[in-house]
């Protein structure tokens, strides 16, 4: 007769990579919690035209207002719904972060893979780069390239995913020069 333990054995040698990940990820409950309310926040931003309850540009109430039945988060100096108002601002957060990520990612994974597959003077130049991007403190590289290019939305997007790449270009380099063993 198998035990528990010898049936829990042979489950987890036939799962899946991916049955795998959420069965060790559902084991540490931060996560989980820091999961919910990372989907209540996007949640949040995706329903943002539906359950806000004021235009976030309209004046709602009285300038300044407590929090109340009527307005949940108060109003801000001029009288709008800092509910409203934050459910808007969180659909542009997410974008710029989603956004800047993926461009910086783009940007690493294809620099490192050139240097680390190629090799050779390729890899010296890309890496001599990436070092000499990443000797500039970030926060300053951001604000010369903000005070260079008009200011905006996608402006913003595109400088942060075009200076936040060199930690990904290495980290992809390095695994992908290293030697491939059994």
């Amino acid at each position: 007769m198998k035990t528990n333990r010898e049936t829990s054995y042979k489950n987890i040698e036939t799962e899946s990579y991916w049955q795998t990940v959420w069965r060790r990820f559902c084991h540490h409950r931060l996560a989980l919690v820091s999961l919910g309310v990372l989907a209540v926040i996007c949640l949040g931003a995706v329903l943002a035209p539906l359950i806000a309850p004021y235009d976030p540009e309209e004046i709602a109430g009285p300038f300044s207002a407590a929090p109340s039945p009527a307005f949940l988060l108060g109003t801000d100096q001029i009288g709008r719904d800092m509910l409203s108002r934050l459910l808007y601002a969180t659909r542009i957060s997410l974008m710029v972060g989603v956004l800047a990520t993926a461009i910086s990612t783009v940007i690493g994974v294809v620099l490192g893979l050139l240097g680390g597959y190629f090799g050779g003077w390729l890899d010296i130049a890309i890496m001599r780069f990436t070092d000499m991007v990443m000797s500039f403190p970030y926060i300053l590289l951001v604000l010369v390239a903000a005070a260079i290019f008009e200011p905006g939305l996608w402006s913003i997007i595109l400088i942060l995913g075009f200076v936040d790449w060199p930690g990904i270009a290495r980290l992809v380099r390095g695994k992908c020069s290293e030697p491939q063993g059994d």
